[in-house]
C-alpha cells in the first residue's frame, strides 16, 4: 500500500522560492500569446530577400486556435455527411479547409493586397516553402515571448 506523500513547498534557492511564490494567475498563455507576433521575411528560393514581409502569430494565439476548431468542426461535418459516399473531391476540400485554417496565423503583410485568409491561403498553397517556414516559426514559444522583469 502506498503512503500518501506531501508536496512542500519549502525551498532553498533564490529561483526555486521566486518560482513558488508566483499565482496560478502569473501564468496567462492566452494573454502572453495573443498580442505577440513574430516577423517572417519572405526570402524567396533562388532570388534572395524579397523585401516584403508577415507578421505571423503564435499557434497559442486565439484567432489561430479559433480558425483550427472551426475546422476541425468543418471536416467532422463534411465526414457525417459524406458516411459511406465516394467524394472524388473530398480530399481536396479536406486541404482547403486546413490550408484557410492555417492562413489565419498571418495577421498581416506587406504586399499590396489585402491580407485576409483567402490571398494567405492562396500564397501559402502556392509557395510551400513560406509554408513550412511560418509553420516552424509559430511553434517556437519563446519567440514570442517577452522577459517579464520580476520586482
Amino acid at each position: 500500500m502506498e503512503e500518501n506523500k506531501v508536496v512542500t513547498t519549502e525551498v532553498s534557492t533564490a529561483p526555486a522560492k521566486k518560482a513558488f511564490s508566483k499565482s496560478y494567475k502569473d501564468y496567462n498563455a492566452a494573454k502572453d500569446f495573443d498580442n505577440a507576433l513574430q516577423r517572417y521575411k519572405i526570402i524567396y528560393p533562388g532570388l534572395g530577400d524579397t523585401g516584403h514581409h508577415m507578421m505571423i502569430r503564435s499557434i497559442h494565439s486565439h484567432v489561430f486556435r479559433e480558425a483550427q476548431l472551426k475546422s476541425q468542426r468543418q471536416i467532422s461535418a463534411l465526414v457525417i455527411a459524406n458516411a459511406g459516399k465516394e467524394d472524388p473531391d473530398f480530399d481536396s476540400v479536406v486541404q482547403d479547409i486546413q490550408m484557410r485554417a492555417f492562413a489565419s496565423i498571418v495577421a498581416s503583410w506587406s504586399f499590396d493586397e489585402e491580407c485576409n485568409v483567402e490571398n494567405v491561403a492562396e500564397f501559402l498553397t502556392a509557395n510551400s516553402f513560406a509554408y513550412d517556414d511560418i509553420n516552424i516559426l509559430a511553434c517556437q514559444d519563446s519567440l514570442f515571448l517577452t522577459k517579464k522583469e520580476n520586482g
